[in-house]
């Protein structure tokens, strides 16, 4: 199993009931309205769907961190997002 360190750019095949659950969690998570703990728990749920039906590993708290404005993937140790950074450290 490989650890994706972002799916921002892969889409989630949505196909099935499943499928349409993981891309709205995914889409969710990556949701810029949606609070910090609301889009960790999405990310969560994504992972876990996401795994179940690929194999595949995805980080739930970088997941939450793609909504983040200057969120930069050669940099996931940047938190921009003072609440997220907060929920993370807890």
């Amino acid at each position: 199993m490989s650890l994706h360190p972002s799916t921002a750019t892969i889409p989630a095949e949505a196909n099935d009931p499943e499928g349409r659950r993981e891309r709205s969690y995914k889409a969710a998570a990556h949701n810029q309205g949606n609070y910090p703990k609301g889009r960790l728990h999405a990310a969560e749920k994504f992972a876990e769907l996401h795994e179940r039906r690929t194999g595949e590993k995805v980080d739930p708290k970088l997941e939450a961190e793609i909504a983040d404005e200057e969120f930069d993937p050669e940099r996931p140790d940047i938190k921009n997002d003072e609440e997220l950074k907060e929920i993370l450290e807890e």
